[in-house]
C-alpha cells in the first residue's frame, strides 16, 4: 500500500502520464480510422446496401471526431484531470485496502482464537492439542545425579549411605537433581539405569509430540494421522507416569527444568512451571483431545466408546489438577473448563449411541424417546454450565462453536418429541378407547418440527457449513411425519375431530431413570488409565 501511495504522488508517475497522453493524442486518428475500416468491411458484406451506407456514415463521423481539434482538447483535459486526481485515488485505494486488510486480520485472529475447536459432519466437537514449547532434557540431569552419587561413593570409599526409608539422602547427590528421591513410593532403591532409560524416552517422545501437535494445529488431518496422534499422546502419558514412578519426579519438582506448554484454545504460551504434575495434566489433556478427535471420524459405535474414554481422561485430569494445581494462568486446565469438556464428551457419547440405535432401527420409539431426551438434557446442562461460568476460555469463544452445542440441544429435544409422537400413534392404533392420542401425536410433531427447525436455523446462522446437512436431514424427517399427520387432521381426513392440545398440557418426554445405567453414557477408562 505504501508503494502504491508513493507511486501515485511521484514525479515519475506524472511524467509517465504526460508521455501516455502525447502518444494517445498522436495515434487517435489512426486508431479511429482502423476501427472504421474494419467495421465497414465486416458490415458491408453481411448487411443490406442501406445498412452498409448507414454504417459507413457512422464510421466517417467517428473518423472525423478522432481527428478534430476538439477531440484532442478533450483528451488533453481528461489526461490532466487524471494526473491531478492520481494522488487522491492512490490514497483512497490505500485506505480501502488497509481497511480490508484489518478486517482480514481480525477475522484470522478470531479464527485462530476459536479454530481450536473442530466439528464433525454429525455436529460433534473436539478440541486442539496443547503444544510443548520447552525441551525436557531429563537425561543430563539424571546422569549428573548418577555421577554425583558415584563421586560421593568414591570419596567415602564406600557406597552412599541411604536415608531413612532406603532412599538416597540429599547429601549423596551433588547435582541439580540432588534432591530427586530415586526409588519407588514403597521406599525400595530404584535402578538408575532404568531411570535414565525412562528419561531418554521422555525427552525423545516429548519432542515428537511437539512436532505432531504443531502440525495438527497448523493443518488438521484425517485418517492415519488421527490414529498416530492418539497413539503418541497415549504413549507419552504412559511414559511420563512411568518416569514419575521410577524417578519420583513429582517429589523433585523444584529441581526440574521449567516446563512450558501452549494454551489449547488460544495458542499462547502459558507461564512455565517446574511441576511434573503440570506435565502429567498436559499429557492427560492431550490424550483426551486426541480421543475426541479420533471419535469424530469413527462410526457411531466406536465414537460412543471413544467419547466415554475422553470423559474419563478429563475426570482424571480434574483429580490431578485438584491435587497439584491449579496452575496460574492455565484456563484450559481449570476445574470449570475440564468439567464442561467432560460433560460435553458424555453428551456427545450419548448422541452417538442414539444415532447408532436410530440408524439400526433396533429399538422401540419409547426407548429412542428416552435416549434423545436424555441427550438433550445433557447438552442443556453443558450450555447452562457455559453460561454460568462466564470465564475464559469460553468467554472468548465466538458464537460459531457454542451454537453447535445449542443446536444439538434443540435437535435432540425435537427428535425426542418425534419418537413420543410415534408412541402416541401406536397406542391410538392399538387401543380404540385412546383415539384422543391422535391429537397428542400432532401436538408432539408440531413441537418437534419447531425445535428441529430452530436447530437448523441456528446452524445456518452461526455454525460451520459442515453440519448443515446432518441437521437438515433430521429436520426433514420430522417435517415429513408432521405433514402426514396434519393431512389426517384436515376436515376431510380420518382424524379431523381430534384437536391437538397445547404442548404444555402434555407430560415432558420420558428420560432414562436416574438409577439406571442401561442406555446412559458414562466415563470409561482408556487402556492407558486402566
Amino acid at each position: 500500500m505504501c508503494a502504491v501511495l508513493l507511486w501515485g504522488v511521484s514525479p515519475t508517475t506524472h511524467a509517465m502520464y504526460a508521455f501516455v497522453r502525447s502518444r494517445v493524442l498522436a495515434f487517435t486518428p489512426y486508431v479511429a480510422g482502423t476501427v472504421a475500416a474494419l467495421q465497414l468491411a465486416q458490415w458491408r458484406w453481411r448487411s443490406s446496401q442501406e445498412q452498409a451506407r448507414a454504417v459507413l456514415a457512422v464510421m466517417c463521423a467517428v473518423l472525423l471526431w478522432g481527428v478534430s481539434p476538439n477531440t484532442h482538447a478533450m483528451y488533453a483535459f481528461m489526461c490532466d484531470f487524471v494526473l491531478a486526481l492520481a494522488p487522491y485515488v492512490a490514497i483512497t485505494i490505500v485506505a480501502l485496502f488497509g481497511a480490508q486488510l484489518a478486517r482480514w486480520r481480525w477475522r484470522a485472529t478470531r479464527w485462530r482464537a476459536n479454530a481450536r475447536w473442530y466439528v464433525s459432519s454429525h455436529g460433534m466437537l473436539s478440541f486442539s492439542l496443547k503444544v510443548p514449547r520447552s525441551r525436557l532434557c531429563l537425561a543430563p540431569l539424571i546422569r549428573s545425579a548418577d555421577a554425583g552419587t558415584s563421586r560421593s561413593a568414591a570419596t567415602a570409599g564406600t557406597s552412599p549411605a541411604p536415608a531413612v526409608g532406603g532412599r538416597p539422602s540429599r547429601a549423596s547427590f551433588g547435582s541439580p537433581f540432588g534432591s530427586m528421591p530415586f526409588g519407588s513410593p514403597a521406599g525400595q532403591p530404584a535402578n538408575e539405569a532404568e531411570a535414565l532409560t525412562k528419561a531418554k524416552e521422555c525427552d525423545a517422545l516429548r519432542e515428537s509430540l511437539r512436532k505432531i501437535a504443531d502440525d495438527f494445529v497448523a493443518a488438521p488431518t484425517e485418517g492415519a494421522g488421527v490414529v498416530d496422534r492418539r497413539n503418541l499422546c497415549g504413549r507419552y502419558y504412559t511414559l511420563a507416569a512411568a518416569a514419575d514412578a521410577a524417578c519420583g519426579l513429582r517429589r523433585a519438582s523444584s529441581d526440574l527444568p521449567r516446563l512450558a506448554w501452549t494454551d489449547a484454545f488460544t495458542g499462547h504460551e502459558q507461564p512455565p512451571t517446574s511441576s511434573w504434575g503440570y506435565e502429567l495434566a498436559c499429557a492427560l489433556f492431550n490424550l483426551a483431545a486426541s480421543l475426541a478427535d479420533l471419535a469424530n471420524g469413527k462410526p457411531h459405535k466406536d465414537a460412543f466408546k471413544l467419547y466415554q474414554q475422553a470423559a474419563f481422561t478429563l475426570d482424571k485430569l480434574a483429580e490431578v489438577s485438584q491435587q497439584e494445581g491449579p496452575w496460574h494462568g492455565c484456563e484450559d486446565l481449570s476445574g470449570d473448563t475440564v468439567s464442561i469438556l467432560s460433560g460435553l464428551m458424555l453428551a456427545q457419547a450419548q448422541k452417538a449411541l442414539y444415532l447408532k440405535i436410530r440408524e439400526e432401527n433396533s429399538a422401540q420409539p419409547e426407548m429412542l424417546e428416552k435416549l434423545a431426551a436424555e441427550c438433550a438434557s445433557m447438552f442443556e446442562e453443558v450450555s447452562e454450565q457455559i453460561r454460568r461460568t462466564n470465564k475464559r476460555p469460553f468467554r472468548s469463544f465466538s458464537s460459531e462453536w457454542l451454537a453447535v452445542i445449542e443446536a444439538n440441544r434443540l435437535l435432540l429435544g425435537g427428535l425426542a418429541q418425534q419418537h413420543a409422537a410415534k408412541t402416541h400413534r401406536i397406542n391410538a392404533d392399538a387401543v380404540f378407547e385412546r383415539v384422543n392420542e391422535y391429537g397428542h401425536q400432532l401436538a408432539r410433531l408440531a413441537e418437534g418440527r419447531r425445535l428441529t427447525g430452530a436447530a437448523l436455523e441456528t446452524c445456518r446462522t452461526h455454525a460451520p457449513p459442515i453440519v448443515h446437512d446432518h441437521f437438515g436431514r433430521l429436520h426433514a424427517s420430522v417435517e415429513k411425519e408432521y405433514a402426514e399427520a396434519y393431512r389426517e387432521h384436515l376436515p376431510d381426513g380420518p382424524y379431523w375431530e381430534y384437536e391437538p392440545p397445547p404442548i404444555d398440557s402434555l407430560p415432558p418426554c420420558k428420560r432414562i431413570p436416574a438409577g439406571g445405567n442401561a442406555g446412559r453414557a458414562k466415563p470409561v477408562p482408556p487402556e492407558e488409565l486402566e
